[in-house]
């Protein structure tokens, strides 16, 4: 792969600019992606079914809270498996936020969502500027 000047880039600069470029998506993290959704999808579907045959009102729960404690738990997992698997590794700035949020609204606590966002955000910028790379040729001016 060559740079917009026609030169060779190394293969750090190459992943960035793929990533950058949208083609990053690989078949490991589209799968992981199907199943994040799935079980959202399905969780959905089983708390409105609990919901509204009563099981919520028959153990005394609020429904809400345990809807976001197990789309927390998603999320979460999400993030986990995405450290884990280096093919899959990528910044996550949005399942920070979501998980961030959804454990917020579990915990009953907007102003903790909100915090919770907002050291998602600062966390996901520390964590995206530590990993890319930049490279530039020995001699060369950064401005």
């Amino acid at each position: 792969m060559t740079d917009h000047s026609g030169h060779e880039m190394n293969a750090a600069y190459q992943g960035d600019a793929k990533r950058d470029a949208g083609e990053w998506r690989n078949e490991e993290d589209e799968r992981l992606s199907a199943f994040v959704w799935a079980g959202l999808f399905l969780w959905a579907g089983v708390s409105l079914l609990l919901a509204w045959t009563g099981v919520y009102d028959e153990y005394r729960v609020d429904g809400w809270v345990v809807s976001f404690v197990v789309v927390s738990a998603i999320l979460v997992g999400e993030i986990l498996v995405r450290w884990a698997v280096p093919t899959i590794r990528q910044p996550q700035a949005s399942a920070y936020m979501g998980a961030g949020v959804a454990i917020g609204i579990a915990l009953g606590a907007f102003w903790v969502a909100f915090a919770a966002i907002l050291l998602g955000i600062g966390v996901s910028i520390l964590v995206d500027t530590a990993r890319t790379t930049h490279s530039r040729p020995p001699g060369a001016s950064i401005g």
